[in-house]
């Protein structure tokens, strides 16, 4: 007896159809899923795909508006282009060909491998890194970390970080919220920091202006150079160097080492550890708790603290050194110098109508005046000054030790002068209350 089999064939259902494992060179496939055990390699165009598998993007091929679900994996590989691509949580994005605005959520990634390019990424979270070798452009980091070892232009952090790593470099980057962090090997050039913002520079960075109360700081053996300090906070720390710098607003802390500052306003602290060197000040105010050399005091003011030294500064114009520390081998050329108590100027040179004010507690050595004048309040002390041309005052209570009168100088005594010179032409006069001992009339 013969049986029949029947057998019942049944058709794939609609959406398994849209499971498309290779899309082929010259075609566009759109809509459809990418599931958990699937890879799909795009040699054509693949529109509006969710992925929770693995999408490969091969050379040629095309991508749009890829979503990667969790756990989802996009590579983009060389040659290989992706547009508009979301990465949710736990969901991985690799870039060794172009991906052009991505998104990045919480806890998703997206990786720019060498060769690789990511333009117009935008981070809301998760993690954006751009490894040795690949490029980034364009990236908006509102939330999340941003890891940088290869180059990362014109970025704008609104909060967040973005990380230059060692070897890494950012150029033109906009910090409004949220922190650049230039680790030590790395490289930032022409960032501008302003708001919220702020920039910490363990490496080295080049043409950064710090605006609008935004905050620099080097820390470690940083390097910063050109920067422009229009108002905010930068602090250079210990071993740390700051050159070039320009602060028309704003202040300046500096634990480590300034060179060729210009104070147009604001303050610049240079801590008791710190050296500032060929600072240029014409407005503003540099306090000086460590060491300055070759200061340039123009307008503004310049005050050296308790411990504080300068060396070999020039005071000029409108601008004011007050010693509260040591000065030694300034130049007086029609500014003022105000020794105050506890302060110590030596090796001082006046001219042009430069102007010296000894108050109580202070101490000038070794001074010479071309043409200027030394005013020695009560309870203050000079000793060894050379008057060529000018004037030196003693009021009462001040005392002028060994002071030198050539011809045409004037010493106006009302306080006490012992063992003074004066040659042919030179003028003391001893006034009310005014004390000569032992002086040398030549």
């Amino acid at each position: 007896m013969r049986r029949k089999i029947v057998l019942f064939l049944s058709l794939l259902p609609q959406s398994a159809l849209a499971i498309t494992t290779t899309v082929p060179a010259g075609t566009t496939v759109s809509g459809g899923d990418v599931n958990s055990v699937v890879t799909q390699q795009v040699y054509g165009t693949a529109d509006n795909f969710t992925v929770s598998g693995t999408q490969q993007i091969m050379s040629g091929g095309i991508s749009h508006n890829s979503n990667l679900y969790p756990y989802g994996q996009q590579e983009v590989m060389s040659g290989g282009v992706s547009y508009d691509t979301r990465v949710q949580s736990s969901a991985v994005q690799r870039i060794r060909g172009t991906a052009y605005n991505t998104t990045i959520d919480t806890r998703g990634t997206a990786n720019v491998y060498s060769g690789g390019l990511a333009q117009d990424t935008v981070l809301n979270g998760g993690s954006f890194y751009v490894l040795s070798g690949g490029s980034a452009t364009g990236t908006i980091v509102n939330s999340g970390h941003g890891y940088i070892s290869g180059i990362d232009e014109n970025a704008v952090v609104n909060g967040g970080i973005q990380e230059i790593r060692s070897g890494g470099k950012t150029l033109g980057t906009t910090v409004s919220g949220g922190r650049l962090q230039v680790d030590s090997g790395a490289t930032a050039e022409n960032t501008t920091v302003s708001g919220e913002g702020s920039m910490r520079v363990a490496g080295s960075a080049s043409g950064t202006t710090v605006k609008d109360d935004a905050s620099l700081t080097l820390t470690g053996y940083g390097w910063v150079e050109d920067t422009v300090l229009l108002d905010g906070t930068m602090d250079v720390n210990d071993d740390t160097l700051s050159e070039s710098t320009t602060i028309s607003g704003g202040i300046q802390y500096v634990y480590g080492t300034d060179s060729k500052s210009t104070l147009n306003g604001g303050t610049q602290y240079v801590g008791s550890s710190g050296t500032a060197e060929n600072t240029e000040i014409n407005g503003g105010e540099q306090r000086v708790y460590g060491t300055v050399e070759n200061a340039k005091i123009t307008g503004g003011i310049q005050n050296i603290r308790t411990g504080g030294q300068s060396q070999n500064s020039e005071v000029s114009g409108s601008g004011i050194m007050n010693v509260a520390g040591t000065a030694k081998g300034t130049t007086i050329t029609g500014g003022t110098q105000n020794v105050l108590d506890g302060g110590t100027a030596s090796q001082t040179t006046i001219i042009n109508s430069g102007t010296q004010n000894i108050e109580s507690g202070g101490v000038s050595k070794n001074t010479t005046i071309n043409n200027g004048m030394q005013n020695i309040g009560q309870g203050g002390r000079a000793s060894d000054t050379e008057l060529n041309s000018g004037t030196q005052t003693v009021s009462s209570g001040g005392v002028a030790d060994e002071t030198s009168i050539a011809a045409g100088a004037v010493q106006n005594l009302s306080g006490r002068a012992s063992a003074t010179t004066i040659q042919s032409g030179g003028v003391q006069n001893v006034l009310s209350d005014g004390t000569a001992s032992r002086t040398i009339i030549n």
